[in-house]
């Protein structure tokens, strides 16, 4: 036989789980949701708008807290 049989690896344990939020606009706050076995592979990929489960409180909140990271993310870039 040419090539060896490749065996399925089911995880055993989940190592990290990677949330991602986009800055979002006023009709929308993108998320990604990254869940990863103990080795660090990709078990499940899910993404979507946080809008539809957040109250407009808890939206801008988000939008808030992502402008302020935004603001400190632009004073780590050294200006010309």
């Amino acid at each position: 036989m040419a090539f060896e049989p490749v065996t399925p690896q089911v995880p055993t344990s989940i190592g990290a789980i990677r949330v991602t939020i986009d800055e979002g606009t006023e009709d929308a706050v993108g998320y990604t949701v990254q869940v990863c076995d103990a080795n660090g592979k990709t078990i499940k990929h899910v993404s979507g708008d946080l809008v539809p489960h957040l109250s407009a409180e808890e939206i801008t909140a988000v939008q808030t807290f992502m402008a302020a990271q935004r603001v400190k993310a632009q004073a780590l870039v050294p200006s010309a």
